[in-house]
C-alpha cells in the first residue's frame, strides 16, 4: 500500500487563479476613483472607432491592454470590404472574442460609451455575445469568518430601534 503524503503548502503558479475563484479584490472606493474610470472590473472590452477604421482591445485591470484587434491590420484590411463599416464592427467583435476565448478571457465588461445611439456599437456587441463571450463578471466573494478565518469578529447589522447600551440576554 502505498501512502501519499499530504502538503502542507501549496504555492498558486497562476496570478489570474484568485480571479477565477472570486476572491480577488476589485478597486472600489478611492483607489477606483483616482484614476475616474469604473475601475471595478478584471478584463474591460474598449471599442475606438476612428475615421479610417476600428479597433478594439481587451485591458486588465491592473496589466493594461492584453488583446488588441484593429481593421488597420494588414491581414484584417484585405478581408474588410470597407474597414469603417457595420460589418467590419461585427466581424471585429467575433474576431476579439474568439481570441479573447483562446486565450482564457471567458468574462469580460463592455465599456462603449453609445451603445444605444450607434449602430456599429451594436453590432459589435452583438457579435461578442453570440462568440460565447459572456459580457458580464461575476461578483466577488466578500472575506468574513467563513471565507477566511483571519477574520474573527461577527458583523451584525445596525438595527436602529435597539438601544446600544442596554445587555439582551
Amino acid at each position: 500500500m502505498m501512502v501519499l503524503p499530504v502538503l502542507e503548502c501549496l504555492t498558486v503558479r497562476n496570478p489570474r487563479n484568485t480571479e477565477w475563484l472570486r476572491v480577488a479584490r476589485k478597486a472600489y472606493g478611492y483607489e477606483g476613483w483616482l484614476n475616474r474610470t469604473n475601475n471595478a472590473y478584471y478584463y474591460r472590452i474598449e471599442l475606438n472607432k476612428k475615421k479610417n477604421f476600428t479597433s478594439a482591445s481587451v485591458r486588465h485591470r491592473t496589466d493594461g491592454i492584453v488583446l488588441e484587434v484593429s481593421t488597420s491590420d494588414k491581414l484584417i484590411r484585405n478581408r474588410l470590404h470597407n474597414p469603417a463599416d457595420v460589418s467590419s464592427a461585427e466581424n471585429l467583435g467575433r474576431l476579439l472574442a474568439l481570441r479573447c476565448l483562446k486565450a482564457g478571457i471567458h468574462f469580460a465588461c463592455v465599456h462603449i460609451p453609445d451603445l444605444e445611439t450607434s449602430e456599429k456599437s451594436r453590432a459589435f456587441r452583438n457579435a461578442l455575445e453570440s462568440s460565447g463571450l459572456v459580457l458580464n463578471e461575476f461578483e466577488t466573494i466578500e472575506p468574513n469568518y467563513h471565507v477566511d478565518k483571519r477574520y474573527h469578529w461577527i458583523y451584525e447589522p445596525l438595527d436602529r430601534e435597539k438601544p446600544l447600551d442596554t445587555d439582551d440576554k
